[in-house]
């Protein structure tokens, strides 16, 4: 089976971190443990991004 990565976001809407993994083990394990994920990496990890209409977003200045 292939790996995926997906972009963990926390209960404010943040991306937390990365996790790799097996689609299926990683995605049910995910969903029991009652994380959000996206499949869609944030633009960079300097920021704090935070997930919003299907989007990654920050409220810091460049």
């Amino acid at each position: 089976m292939s790996a995926i990565e997906l972009y963990i976001i926390d209960d404010k809407g943040f991306f937390s971190h990365k996790r790799v993994g097996d689609i299926d083990s990683i995605v049910t394990a995910l969903e029991s443990e009652g994380e959000f994920y996206t499949l869609t990496p944030p633009p960079d990890y300097n920021h704090s991004w935070r997930w919003q209409d299907d989007k990654w977003i920050t409220d810091e200045t460049a």
